[in-house]
């Protein structure tokens, strides 16, 4: 019989019951870094004052660049339940995709990033979960390169929430399975 080493991934908790699988070599942001961030986000004049950045995390290169992240925002003034997320029509998704990608697409704009390809919104159940799963690809910040970014939207008010996971798309053979056991791995009690 085979022996197996220990998994390469560790559930960390992102708050309110929720929680999702990272490797194990990604770097979690201090609460202090994650302020950075916010203040960040701030002064560039796209506060969301009904969200928080519970958690983030980073997988760097050889030379300190981000090569991946992976964080989570909490909305708990959002309504939307997980019932209302199993109704969701297509309709309804083509409405939600206009708002959503006018959402992403400003303060990505601010910061100097342009998006490139924007992929579209689908409902897809994740351990049990309604999720709202959107895709889009970007310029990148700084001297990243192009990016593929994937939001998972949760709603399930008053616990509503996104993990949102980037990653370098020229590292895609090697990032995007990652990317893909993680939004796999997402749970909420």
């Amino acid at each position: 019989m085979p022996v197996y080493a220990a998994s390469n991934f560790v559930r960390v908790p992102l708050g309110k019951g929720a929680s999702i699988e990272i490797p194990k070599n990604w770097v979690v942001l201090s609460e202090n870094r994650r302020t950075t961030i916010e203040s960040f986000v701030e002064a560039k004049g796209f506060r969301q004052t009904e969200t928080t950045l519970s958690f983030a995390a980073n997988l760097y290169d050889d030379r300190g660049k981000t090569l991946a992240l992976v964080n989570a925002r909490f909305y708990p003034d959002n309504p939307i339940t997980q019932e209302k997320a199993r109704q969701v029509t297509s309709a309804d998704l083509r409405e939600i995709d206009v708002e959503l990608r006018q959402a992403v697409e400003a303060p990505q704009k601010a910061m100097g990033v342009r998006m490139l390809n924007w992929y579209g919104s689908r409902i897809q159940v994740v351990n049990g979960l309604y999720v709202l799963v959107y895709e889009h690809q970007n310029s990148g910040a700084g001297d990243a390169g192009v990016a593929r970014v994937r939001g998972l939207r949760v709603w399930r008010s008053p616990r509503s929430f996104t993990v949102t996971l980037m990653y370098r798309e020229r590292d895609a053979a090697t990032l995007l399975p990652i990317i893909d056991y993680m939004t796999n791995s997402l749970r909420q009690d």
